[in-house]
């Protein structure tokens, strides 16, 4: 009886030792899956933030060609003159006037 009780032993250890390595490999599934699953996540955030990215880029540079029309047409105005430019402008035409006339001796 011996020996039959040694190969029970045996048997029921060979037993476990398959359990414990089909809950192993199980486990090794399931972290294959998740990690699988992160990995996909992971790409879709990337993919999401590169599209926003773009999307951004797009508005600044929509954006830019809107103002750099209007910094186009400021620039082409011509710029309104203050009261106190037109009274300088008016007493610069006056001395001129009167070199001129001075120079045509009718001063």
């Amino acid at each position: 009886m011996g020996d039959h009780d040694n190969q029970d032993d045996l048997t029921t250890a060979l037993a476990i030792i398959q359990q414990q390595m089909q809950t192993q490999q199980q486990y090794m599934l399931q972290m294959q899956q998740t990690i699988q699953n992160q990995q996909h996540a992971q790409e879709a955030a990337e993919k999401a933030a590169r599209e926003e990215r773009d999307d951004l880029a797009g508005k600044v540079d929509q954006l830019l060609k809107g103002n750099q029309s209007q910094v186009f047409i400021m620039a082409e105005a011509a710029p309104e003159k203050s009261a106190g430019d037109l009274a300088f402008d008016a007493e610069i035409s006056r001395d001129d006037q009167q070199e001129v006339s001075y120079v045509n001796g009718q001063g």
